[in-house]
């Protein structure tokens, strides 16, 4: 870091030699500094300066500072190395003028007019170049969301694990995060089922997720390279290993979601038993509206199964059976209590359980 500047060696862009490097660098002293992008390729091109280097070095950033945008240098790059190389072989072949070539047949090539890439498509291609964002960090304008969704940072969290210093952030708790998808390996178990591991980062540091079948199946599609997500899990913390998170939901950080995730938790705190506090008792059964009509008789009973009350997924099973009304009645089994919990509403027992099978798995959901 030098001032407010960064400086990061070329060695590091993607297709870029050290003995390109070491050409560059000799050439600037022997010639002066480079006066534009076509006075860079007019006097690299004898240095073999091939396409594919060239397109790596605008899409880093390497010619930022002379105030010209990548998407248009993208456009004309082709051309003006052709150019470039057409001038050095006339030059070999002494078609160039007799006092040094100090005016060539060279067509300089005008840049377009066009709108630059957006500032998170620039950041994308820093970080498929270079392996890291160098102008800034995608997360920054999303600053806003992650606030919305009550997320913590992926850097506080680290740190509280490592010195306690926040009870709500040791192993154990359930927090939600926001972050860019930096990787993701998908493996399978050795019980056949899929999971995978998945890195996610902020402006303050990365954190690995693992992400079961079941949380899989329902966050796959927003799990994708350099998207942003909130995800909604359980720290992982044990001694000499790095914090994790046991994921257990997976949404795309946007604005539709974050007012949606927002509400589904205040609605889970107000509706179900706050963490670590006794479950409410059996709410009283409500008076009945073409929204929630009563079981009818003789009807189907869908019965789910949760681990317990405090399951991240509980407001869900809930609003599965606000959102399919029906005659059917719905009988909530709660593992650790050994309870039987029945929904004070009639549910349509095959739509409620297509709703769930997807988040809680086949083998919870059950119509009797």
């Amino acid at each position: 870091v030098v001032g407010e500047h960064i400086r990061f060696g070329l060695g590091s862009v993607k297709n870029v030699g050290v003995g390109l490097i070491e050409k560059l660098v000799s050439e600037r002293k022997s010639g002066g500094k480079f006066l534009g992008f076509h006075d860079f390729c007019q006097r690299m091109s004898s240095y073999d300066l091939n396409k594919r280097v060239l397109e790596n070095l605008i899409r880093c950033g390497a010619f930022d500072s002379l105030g010209l945008k990548r998407k248009a240098l993208l456009s004309v790059y082709e051309s003006v190395l052709d150019s470039a190389a057409a001038d050095q072989k006339r030059n070999l072949e002494g078609q160039m003028d007799l006092f040094g070539g100090t005016e060539t047949r060279t067509t300089v090539a005008r840049l377009p007019e066009v709108e630059e890439f957006s500032k998170r498509e620039l950041l994308a291609m820093e970080r498929e170049t270079c392996g890291l964002y160098l102008s800034g960090h995608p997360m920054e304008e999303l600053r806003p969301l992650s606030a919305k969704v009550g997320a913590i940072a992926i850097g506080k969290l680290i740190e509280a694990c490592e010195t306690g210093s926040d009870p709500a952030l040791q192993d154990g708790k359930y927090v939600t995060l926001t972050g860019i998808v930096s990787s993701l390996k998908l493996k399978t178990t050795k019980k056949g089922s899929n999971m995978a591991y998945v890195t996610i980062e902020d402006t303050s540091g990365s954190l690995e997720l693992l992400v079961f079948e079941r949380a899989l199946s329902q966050g796959a599609a927003y799990l994708q390279a350099d998207q942003p997500v909130i995800v909604y899990g359980r720290i992982s913390a044990r001694e000499e290993e790095e914090p994790k998170l046991m994921t257990e939901e997976v949404y795309p950080l946007n604005d539709n979601y974050a007012s949606r995730y927002r509400e589904i938790r205040r609605s889970a705190s107000r509706t179900w038993q706050s963490r670590g506090q006794e479950p409410p008792a059996p709410p009283r059964p409500a008076p009945r509206t073409d929204a929630q009509p009563a079981p009818a008789a003789g009807g189907k009973t869908l019965w789910v199964k949760m681990s317990s009350l405090n399951d991240a997924r509980m407001d869900y099973v809930k609003q599965a059976f606000q959102q399919n009304p029906g005659g059917d009645k719905a009988i909530l089994y709660v593992l650790d209590r050994k309870q039987k919990m029945q929904w004070q509403g009639g549910v349509n027992a095959p739509d409620a359980m297509n709703a769930l099978t997807g988040l809680i798995g086949a083998k919870n959901v059950a119509i009797r």
